[in-house]
């Protein structure tokens, strides 16, 4: 921990403040290495509490919605797009429209609401959608009238991943301001 960034990298913690590295660099070899283990079993907590505390879980709500807004998604469309990326493995493959429109995922969605949200994210470019399977083009008994196969288009996986990587980074932001006192009201 002497070195405030080789620490952060090989184990996983979040780099000290400057006060916490001033205390830190003060500190004997023994003060030093408990002072490693504390930090360490209070990053664990931090983080671990993030995800399941009762109070914390209307906050990642909150903060999911915010960066829906900032995507400029309807609940429905991050809904669906969040859901394709799962299911096509992260985009890497393509799905028939029947998986989305017989999923239980979208309760009190009606098959046309589907409908109009997957057209609405295809004229944003977030998905693809084909009337011939592209995985298996030459076989003619899959050509479709309507476009029926879908998959996420790179745009579509850059937004979904982007949200994700902006709610990590504020969750891994807030967990260490909580560990270092910073912020507090």
């Amino acid at each position: 921990m002497v070195n405030n960034e080789e620490n952060s990298e090989n184990s996983g913690l979040p780099p000290l403040s400057a006060p916490l590295t001033s205390f830190f660099s003060v500190l004997n070899s023994d003060n030093q290495k408990v002072f490693r283990r504390v930090f360490q079993f209070c990053w664990n907590i931090a983080n671990s509490r993030r995800f399941t505390d009762r109070g914390n879980i209307m906050s990642i709500y909150w903060l999911i919605d915010r960066l829906r807004i900032g995507a400029s998604l309807t609940t429905t469309e991050l809904s669906l797009l969040t859901y394709i990326y799962q299911i096509t493995s992260k985009g890497k493959h393509i799905i028939h429209s029947n998986k989305i429109y017989l999923s239980t995922s979208f309760p009190g969605v009606t098959h046309h609401t589907l409908e109009c949200r997957l057209v609405d994210l295809t004229k944003r470019e977030f998905i693809i959608r084909s009337t011939r399977n592209p995985e298996i083009p030459y076989l003619s008994r899959y050509v479709f009238k309507q476009p029926v196969w879908l998959r996420l288009s790179p745009s579509g996986v850059r937004v979904i991943e982007g949200i994700e990587k902006d709610m990590y980074k504020i969750l891994l932001n807030s967990s260490l301001d909580d560990l270092t006192g910073i912020k507090k009201p």
